[in-house]
């Protein structure tokens, strides 16, 4: 996985503070695009803080209910998306 460079975001781009917490895996893959098929940029293990910077729409399953929302976070100084079920909010 290619490591992007860190990156400075002000404080005041930041809606919430959380943490990731997954149901069995302990880790999630954060994504260079809200998108499952996008690149896998870095790997956060359960209890891993996150600074969300924002979340994106719904995702809507194959039953039509709604599954999500991709959100933008800041962790481990890189910015990436998260899906929003693996996000603790503080």
């Amino acid at each position: 996985v290619k490591k992007p460079k860190p990156v400075d975001i002000p404080i005041e781009g930041i809606i919430a503070e959380g943490y990731i917490m997954t149901s069995s895996d302990r880790y999630v893959f954060m994504r260079n695009a809200p998108a499952s098929s996008a690149t896998k940029t870095l790997k956060l293990h359960d209890n891993t803080p996150v600074s969300i910077i924002s979340c994106e729409g719904s995702v809507v399953r194959g039953d039509n209910k709604v599954a999500g929302s991709w959100c933008k976070v800041l962790a481990k100084g890189q910015i990436g998306y998260v899906f929003d079920k693996y996000i603790i909010q503080n």
